[in-house]
């Protein structure tokens, strides 16, 4: 299940390393902070989701801080404390561990968890760049730690989600998030098979937030973009443009490490070569290539 996520995540950046972007004027622009709460369904290994409700809901206070490198990429780190405060209390979180003992997860603390998650703004990757959007919708792979105060233990996580905001003004908006989070079983409590699972990796839950966000600095200046006609928005070069394919062949000339002993037989590749590849910005670009042929000695 790691290997999946993981491979998710470098797909992702391998996407957004390609397309050419709009860069924002230096690293103190374009930061944001995010407050709100959330909803978590537990989703422990062996257990009935039908049943979810009330055994594993919890609520939870949620702070962010994230930063746009550019409209179309963006990184932010998230803190979340789930089922202690005591207005968002759940006193039949069954399903939190330690399973089957409502309230004593709450009184020992719940849980906290630290999140990383890298955006990829999907309205901005793919299309056309509006300052004046009301809604904008983004991609993320995270990575993170949680800590399970009720067990005194914690596990790594990875988790794939969606994060939506609508703007308010230049400076708030509201958002909503949803996310999917495979979390290892020291979170619930348990190291081998009793009851939750039979390795790892096998416990998840899904969270639900909402709250408010408020912009700490703007893009200064739009670089490397096109005007569309009504002069209102700005196209970035997607993933599609840009790119280009090369063919040809050449030779290569052997030059082993060892020194040849005279009257050695003396080796050359001859061979086809096809590359592709994208450029990503100017004088900047990716290319990736292949290559068949033949070895042919001679004296």
């Amino acid at each position: 299940m790691k290997k999946i996520i993981l491979s998710l995540i470098l797909g992702l950046c391998t996407l957004g390393a390609q397309a050419q972007v709009v860069v924002s004027e230096n690293f103190w622009s374009n930061w944001f902070v995010q407050m709100g709460l959330d909803m978590t369904l537990q989703n422990p290994y062996g257990y009935d989701f039908s049943k979810v409700f009330p055994n594993g809901k919890t609520f939870g206070l949620d702070l962010a801080v994230g930063k746009w490198f550019t409209h179309q990429v963006g990184v932010r780190g998230k803190f979340n404390w789930e089922n202690k405060l005591p207005l968002l209390e759940n006193d039949h979180a069954n399903w939190l561990a330690p399973f089957d003992q409502p309230g004593v997860n709450r009184e020992k603390g719940g849980y906290i968890a630290l999140y990383g998650d890298v955006l990829f703004n999907l309205h901005n990757f793919f299309g056309v760049y509006r300052p004046e959007r009301k809604w904008n919708m983004s991609l993320y792979p995270r990575i993170g730690v949680n800590y399970n105060f009720g067990v005194s233990k914690g596990s790594l996580l990875a988790a794939v989600g969606v994060l939506n905001t609508y703007r308010l003004s230049n400076r708030w908006s509201l958002y909503g998030d949803i996310a999917y989070i495979m979390t290892g079983s020291g979170f619930v409590g348990k190291e081998k098979v009793e009851g939750t699972g039979t390795g790892s990796n096998s416990n998840g839950y899904l969270t639900i937030g909402i709250g408010a966000q408020m912009e700490l600095g703007k893009m200064k200046e739009c670089k490397n973009v096109k005007m569309q006609e009504n002069n209102r928005s700005v196209l970035t070069n997607g993933i599609w443009d840009n790119w280009f394919v090369q063919i040809g062949a050449d030779m290569s000339l052997m030059n082993p490490y060892v020194q040849l002993l005279e009257g050695d037989t003396k080796r050359h590749d001859i061979r086809t070569e096809w590359r592709h590849g994208k450029m990503v910005h100017t004088g900047v670009r990716t290319k990736s290539a292949c290559s068949v042929g033949q070895r042919t000695d001679s004296e």
